[in-house]
């Protein structure tokens, strides 16, 4: 983990509560690292991604990016508006146009010139490998395309913080390869932080700088990648390493 110099959020007695499920996070921190969050289904991953980036505004608790507080009941920072941070479902869903408009829809809110959107738009596309995609229409997508070109119309933005939910779930080997090492080389070239969560332990073993891992809504165990996988130390942490849930 960086120094207390670098941590860019900063999430402080988060309390959600549902009929049957209550959300408790007491106090963690990112910084410009891979993170990921492991824990079986039902056990707050999306919740707490959707609280970190700004999605969720009703909740107990205060979470800060770089100094600013992002909700605090109904008081957003910046109009409700965080261009830094991007959150990336598990199911994301694209808008009935053109590929190439999914992947400019953000640039074209920014009102950049469109010579500067046509530039990036190609830039990711051909980074991504859907250039050959872009006059198609997004109902025309298979889910796999349907996931890749959501991933581009986010980087494309270039956030600072990414929060991805299952974002491979749906892609076979080949563009589950290119996704892993598109992210990878974001976050070392934009000094970027990504917060992954996923039901992988084996993407969670290749790519994680550090891991959490939530079991009914609370945070229960986190360290460095070789420490968790090697010395777990709760017994639900030791059952899902062995598979017994997820």
């Amino acid at each position: 983990m960086a120094g207390e110099d670098r941590v860019i959020l900063n999430a402080k007695n988060i309390i959600k509560k549902y009929p049957s499920f209550t959300l408790d996070i007491d106090d963690f921190s990112l910084d410009g690292d891979v993170y990921f969050l492991l824990g079986p289904n039902g056990a707050g991953k999306t919740t707490l991604l959707r609280i970190l980036s700004g999605l969720e505004r009703v909740y107990k608790g205060e979470v800060h990016f770089k100094g600013k507080e992002i909700i605090n009941g109904r008081k957003p920072f910046n109009g409700g508006i965080y261009p830094e941070l991007s959150y990336f479902p598990s199911a994301p869903i694209l808008w009935n146009e053109s590929v190439k408009e999914n992947v400019s829809y953000g640039l074209k809110l920014r009102k950049l010139p469109g010579h500067i959107i046509n530039e990036k738009v190609i830039e990711i596309s051909d980074k991504l490998q859907i250039s050959h995609l872009l006059k198609k229409s997004a109902r025309e997508l298979s889910s796999g395309e349907n996931q890749i070109v959501a991933l581009a119309r986010m980087l494309v933005l270039e956030p600072e913080l990414l929060f991805l939910d299952e974002p491979t779930a749906n892609l076979d080997v080949k563009k589950t390869v290119l996704l892993e090492e598109t992210l990878l080389e974001y976050q070392k070239s934009k000094n970027a932080a990504i917060f992954w969560a996923t039901h992988n332990l084996f993407q969670a073993k290749r790519l994680a700088e550090f891991i959490f891992f939530i079991w009914d809504g609370r945070i229960i165990e986190k360290g460095e990648v070789e420490v968790f996988f090697k010395r777990p130390r709760t017994t639900e942490l030791k059952a899902f390493l062995q598979g017994k849930f997820y």
